[in-house]
């Protein structure tokens, strides 16, 4: 479960952790940072070693559902590698209800 906490978390790391202070902005709106805080929840749980700081997070949405997307950043200097995966870590999606707002499927990049 989502706890108030956790949303107000990630909207200070939102906020604080990127360029938007320097001029430019990055707006989520309510629903866009409820789905964001349920998938880094899970994605805090099981990439436990993975930073944050290391990804780029994107958000999809479909009719049914929202997909929450961790990409990790590219190394400089590196070539890259088929299955979504850096030395930063792996890129992982999660699909979560409209409905519900529960994660209903969670897979990796290929």
């Amino acid at each position: 479960m989502i706890t108030k906490k956790a949303i107000v978390i990630l909207g200070v790391a939102l906020t604080f952790g990127s360029p938007c202070l320097a001029g430019d902005t990055t707006k989520l709106t309510g629903v866009q940072l409820k789905v964001c805080a349920v998938a880094f929840a899970e994605f805090s749980k099981a990439e436990q070693k993975a930073d944050i700081h290391n990804y780029t997070v994107e958000i999809l949405e479909s009719s049914e559902s929202y997909e929450v997307v961790f990409a990790p950043n590219h190394p400089v200097g590196e070539s890259t590698v088929r299955g979504g995966e850096t030395k930063f870590g792996k890129e992982i999606h999660y699909v979560i209800s409209k409905k519900t707002f529960k994660i209903t499927r969670t897979f990796f990049g290929r």
